[in-house]
């Protein structure tokens, strides 16, 4: 899909529910397994965002035909990519277990979302235990993280200052995010991220650098995690028994924006935390795929047979039998009624969100709606946050192929080029006369960086 590859990292220890997750909310298998390191190698599945759709408020929504992902009612089903990686130990950061491999396979993520068995039932490294506090698993998560930076960072320390030193006194003078982007771009850091660090920090130029202590250091760590890698917690096995919901109830009350102890860390651990129940997302997907039941993702409820006939007086549904009756009946009391949804929908959408992404619908007219290759809202853009006029213009000319000369909002009025363009907004693109857009291709751009 052109445009900005917003990229979701899904991580945890072994035996969290990361595979089981990752085969929730995509269409692919990953193996599912109870040991370590079931998923050697990153398994990159599609995913989907759910948004509205402008097709739903201009009465459109029969016409409207995406060229990426789809729209059913309104509500438009934006595909991105999720990686599912090796499981992390702790350790990691010293080469413990695929600890190194993980670690780098993360620099190709925008945002975490770690996954967390919230039952207690497995310890640090996914063995089968009993009674285990699942918030020190966001703990060393973090913290494992954390010290894989810090290390590569502090061990040129010296380096870095001395770099600083040259950047201040040249006669084209550079600053401390020329600096940071300069060390941290090997992690994906991105120019606006690496001067965002520096106004999160508050530092004014030139910052002495010499006087900085390792605390010093641990902190500018910190902020570059809370700006280059944001996590979401997914709190998994929320349908189990025993102390799941004491532990809930916990890490809820822990990281609550309300109450957390801005003196610790806390608040720079967490972006947002979800609970969910994979396994049970899981089954009523592949129960339904089978027609057993009828259940759409992010659904609050499902129908059997049963419910159907009671309701219509007929069904086209199979019958069920009692096992799974019963396994049924406990994801409606356990995680449906109690939670509202299995959860998985919504860690993809708080994920997204993290990134406070720009989407857009470019048309050629603002009468019918249609794209530039036809269909009513056929083009659908994911951008960066603060995405300009320009930023979208390029995008057209070089992933695109589409000759475009100048934006339209809709209200008419020709947008400058550092015009930034609104979430979720419709705007006409006008090109060269004379344009056959049956010609134009994706140059498989796809990965075009643009934040």
């Amino acid at each position: 899909m052109p445009g900005w590859e917003l990229i979701v990292g899904c991580v945890g220890k072994p035996s969290a529910g990361k595979s089981t997750f990752f085969n929730a909310v995509t269409d692919g298998s990953a193996k599912v397994g109870n040991y370590p390191f079931t998923t050697i190698e990153p398994n990159t599945g599609i995913t989907y965002y759910m948004t509205d759709c402008p097709c739903k408020t201009k009465g459109l929504s029969k016409e409207c035909h995406p060229l990426y992902g789809f729209c059913k009612d309104g509500q438009r089903q934006i595909p991105l990519k999720l990686l599912d990686v090796a499981g992390l130990i702790p350790g990691a950061s010293e080469g413990a277990g695929l600890g190194n491999k993980f670690l780098d396979d993360l620099r190709h993520a925008h945002v975490l979302v770690h996954i967390v068995d919230v039952s207690g039932r497995t310890n640090e490294k996914g063995e089968n235990t009993v009674g285990y506090d699942p918030s020190r698993d966001i703990d060393w998560l973090y913290d494992e993280i954390h010290a894989w930076i810090f290390n590569n960072i502090y061990k040129k320390w010296s380096g870095i200052i001395r770099k600083y030193s040259t950047f201040c006194n040249s006669e084209k003078p550079k600053g401390l995010a020329e600096l940071l982007q300069l060390q941290l771009s090997g992690y994906g850091t991105t120019p606006s991220q690496s001067a965002a660090i520096v106004r999160y920090l508050n530092l004014k130029e030139p910052v002495d650098l010499n006087s900085w202590s390792a605390d010093d250091v641990h902190r500018l760590v910190d902020a570059f995690m809370y700006i280059r890698f944001p996590i979401v917690v997914a709190l998994n096995k929320a349908d189990c028994k025993g102390k799941t919901d004491d532990n809930i109830l916990k890490i809820m009350k822990r990281y609550n924006k309300d109450n957390v102890d801005w003196k610790s860390r806390d608040h720079l651990k967490v972006r947002d935390i979800v609970v969910i129940s994979a396994a049970s997302e899981c089954f009523l997907k592949k129960l339904a795929a089978q027609k057993y039941i009828t259940y759409n993702r992010g659904d609050t409820m499902f129908l059997t047979r049963e419910d159907e006939m009671e309701a219509t007086g007929k069904s086209k549904l199979k019958k069920i039998d009692a096992t799974v009756s019963d396994r049924l009946e406990k994801i409606m009391d356990m995680v449906l009624f109690r939670y509202g949804s299995t959860g998985v929908w919504n860690v993809v959408t708080s994920a997204v969100k993290c990134m406070n992404p720009t989407i857009v619908y470019p048309v050629t007219s603002m009468t019918t709606y249609k794209g530039p290759r036809g269909g009513v809202f056929s083009t659908c853009y994911v951008l960066h946050q603060h995405a300009t006029v320009e930023d979208l213009r390029m995008l057209l000319v070089n992933a695109e192929n589409i000759p475009c000369v100048s934006i339209e909002a809709a209200d008419g009025r020709v947008m400058g080029e550092e015009d930034e363009i609104e979430n979720n907004s419709i705007v006409k693109i006008n090109t060269r006369s004379n344009v056959d857009f049956s010609v134009c291709y994706i140059k498989g751009v796809s990965s075009t960086r643009l934040y």
